[in-house]
């Protein structure tokens, strides 16, 4: 089920410097948004509001209602998160770096299996050649699209991304 935001009033003082100055948005099920603006001017800090990984100095910030407190490690395995540099685990495979969240959310390893063998075939990467691989192994744009997958595999009800395409190959 997709998520609704709710982001009412908020501003966040970083080194009595205004990031985020009285930001409302609202945000419905199933609607896209691109925040377009200049360098600077808060866009990847209101996507860390929206995860969590930033509080508001003023204001608040929801997700369905609920306010972004309490268990965040929980609260992420529902929200997929696309950044410009996909920051895969380099000591981890191709498929152990997809297979993240849903082994955190408790599916079995053939639902996994199947589920990321798909997304990696849909993103042009055959899952015989890529799956074992480590990510120091793979090109910029191949590294962005295991990000991609990583964020989408657990079909996840909120979707942030922060210029999450600017590494992918034509």
């Amino acid at each position: 089920m997709p998520s609704s935001i709710a982001i009412n009033a908020v501003s966040l003082l970083a080194a009595d410097r205004a990031i985020l100055r009285d930001v409302t948005l609202h945000i419905a099920p199933r609607e896209s948004v691109a925040l377009i603006g200049r360098s600077g001017a808060g866009k990847t800090t209101l996507l860390r509001l929206l995860n969590g990984l930033a509080t508001p100095t003023a204001g608040t910030v929801t997700i369905d209602g609920t306010p972004i407190t309490g268990d965040l490690a929980v609260r992420r395995r529902r929200i997929g998160t696309m950044l410009q540099a996909p920051a895969l685990f380099p000591h981890r495979t191709v498929f152990e770096n997809v297979a993240t969240v849903p082994r955190l959310l408790g599916w079995e390893e053939a639902r996994i299996q199947t589920a990321a063998r798909e997304l990696l075939a849909q993103l042009e990467l055959p899952f015989e050649r890529f799956a074992q691989r480590f990510p120091r192994s793979l090109s910029g744009g191949e590294q962005q699209r295991v990000g991609i997958a990583r964020a989408m595999i657990a079909e996840p009800p909120l979707l942030l991304c922060d210029e999450p395409f600017s590494a992918v190959d034509p």
